[in-house]
């Protein structure tokens, strides 16, 4: 009876255990991932979890500007690595580090989360980026070392 019991108490953490968590995420990081996560299921019930080839895929893709005819990414402001301050392509203005390994004060607040999430989607992709992708990005960001 104490071996089932021992099970059954395992098997709750495992299953209540957030679904993405690294060592070096803070709770509000972990809680947006998981918020993007429930809605990427809701869009797709086949999704299998978040993939930090794809964030990375993401970040270093180029896309091009349909009225301006030019190319961007991420990379076009955050650099190619986002340990390194980089520079806004358009008003030139310092952007601090994109990486949290770097940049401490990076994904510490929901609200800046989402704000930044929807400025910098839309400059480079043009519209809103998927739960996804957002996951995807965050994923691989804390892969970053």
């Amino acid at each position: 009876m104490q071996r089932v019991s021992l099970f059954l108490l395992l098997l709750l953490v495992f299953v209540s255990a957030p679904l993405v968590a690294g060592p070096k995420m803070n709770p509000t990081v972990t809680a947006f991932i998981n918020a993007q996560a429930a809605l990427a299921r809701k869009a797709d019930p086949a999704f299998a979890g978040f993939d930090a080839g794809r964030g990375e895929k993401l970040y270093f893709g180029e896309h091009t500007h349909s009225e301006k005819q030019e190319a961007r990414s991420c990379v076009s402001c955050h650099k190619k690595d986002a340990k390194v301050a980089g520079s806004h392509a358009d008003t030139g203005k310092k952007i601090d580090a994109i990486a949290p390994v770097a940049n401490k004060k990076r994904f510490t607040k929901e609200k800046e989360i989402r704000k930044w999430f929807g400025r910098n989607c839309k400059w480079v992709l043009e519209r809103e980026c998927t739960p996804l992708e957002k996951g995807d990005f965050l994923t691989w960001i804390y892969t970053l070392e």
